[in-house]
């Protein structure tokens, strides 16, 4: 997008809008603001008088701060600068409640964004309320899908039908969301010292939800925080200390849906590797895959149907690399593959070459919602990847 859109003054304006469509106006407006700081003056630490008034909203962006005191008057103040007409907007968080039109009031779990239309489309905006903040149009998933309240801000009259309408909000296409790890392993059996070098692509929903922690060690605390477990990139207290970061995580990241965002990281394990004898050596990958799923599945005497957060595909490949030629041993439960409605779960380990190993897990989730018939569905493929998150191997050695 053009750089002069975080301007918009009258001298560009009708030009800009000659050379640009609405989208990427929008784009370059709103995308810029999710990329600067954000103070929450409540609870972070804060020194000085929080300017909030409007006036002082273009200091406040030359400064490419925001704050929890005036970032919605930011907002607002944009969209009417642009003349362009927008809507606030009333959602609520689908995994605690629904809008019906007829009653839509009180809405539990409520999130207030903003929207704003271009060639019969909606573009929805959603207001930082942290250091990251979400792109263009780019809704997490328990606010994809769901009935929105559209409420008119520049209308010409108080008693247009039209001022309050009820849409569904986008929803991600399956193909879409997806996290890719590609991972390189040097492996030193001699030294018994193991270096990961990462490579993890993020799309769709998986980048909605990860990048920030990736770019800016933040969660969103509302869903299940096995999205953030593979490592322990900025010191979280809760985080296990398994892992030594080498490098700080690189990140870059399309704004375009499905958002998709390339990042490149170096980290050592502790203690995933020990020696049994002179010949064999265990590898254990303890931690290595973190699929998303929840442990405190119930599944006897269960009512009600379970409900997953998003359909996409989740992958973990491992290029274990020795400094030695090695061995693998016979697996007779290997492959492994589970097939269902509910997903299809698979693992491998094989041989590549005298010095390369190959570990590959592949979790497909095919549907968000399981009746309660079929909840052993579920139930089998967590179990299948609940014990290839603790796997063992062992490697022999040929002297």
């Amino acid at each position: 997008t053009d750089a002069r859109l975080g301007k918009i003054t009258s001298n560009y304006r009708e030009k800009l809008l000659k050379e640009i469509n609405q989208q990427q106006l929008y784009q370059g407006i709103f995308d810029r603001l999710s990329d600067v700081y954000y103070t929450d003056i409540n609870t972070q630490e804060f020194t000085g008088t929080p300017e909030t008034r409007l006036e002082k909203v273009p200091n406040a962006l030359k400064n490419k701060t925001l704050n929890n005191l005036n970032s919605r008057g930011i907002y607002e103040g944009i969209l009417n600068r642009m003349h362009t007409p927008y809507y606030k907007v009333s959602i609520a968080d689908k995994r605690i409640d629904h809008i019906e039109p007829e009653t839509c009031m009180p809405i539990f779990g409520e999130n207030k964004l903003y929207s704003v239309q271009a060639d019969n489309h909606f573009f929805y905006v959603y207001p930082k309320t942290q250091r990251f903040g979400y792109t263009l149009n780019e809704l997490p998933f328990y606010l994809e899908g769901s009935t929105s309240i559209h409420i008119a801000q520049m209308t010409d009259s108080f008693f247009n039908k039209n001022n309050i309408q009820f849409f569904t909000t986008p929803i991600s296409d399956a193909t879409d969301n997806y996290r890719t790890h590609n991972i390189q392993v040097t492996i030193n059996l001699q030294e018994k010292t193991s270096q990961f070098d990462a490579k993890i692509q993020l799309a769709g929903q998986y980048s909605t939800l990860t990048r920030q922690y990736y770019q800016y060690g933040t969660v969103d605390s509302s869903v299940n925080q096995a999205y953030y477990q593979n490592f322990d990139l900025h010191n979280t207290p809760t985080a296990k200390k398994t892992v030594q970061l080498l490098t700080k995580p690189k990140t870059d990241f399309d704004y375009q849906y499905p958002f998709i965002a390339n990042v490149n990281l170096s980290y050592e394990r502790k203690n995933c590797l020990s020696q049994k004898n002179d010949s064999t050596y265990t590898i254990d990958m303890s931690h290595w895959i973190s699929h998303v799923i929840y442990n405190n599945l119930t599944t006897n005497k269960r009512y009600l149907p379970f409900y997953s957060d998003f359909e996409g595909r989740d992958v973990y490949r491992y290029a274990l690399n020795f400094d030695q030629k090695v061995s693998l041993p016979t697996f007779k439960d290997l492959p492994l593959i589970i097939d269902n409605d509910f997903g299809r779960y698979t693992f491998t380990l094989e041989q590549v070459n005298d010095n390369t190993v190959l570990v590959v897990s592949t979790f497909i989730l095919k549907t968000t919602t399981v009746a309660p018939e079929n909840i052993q569905q579920v139930e089998t493929i967590y179990q299948a990847i609940k014990q290839t998150q603790k796997a063992q191997f062992e490697v022999y050695t040929h002297n």
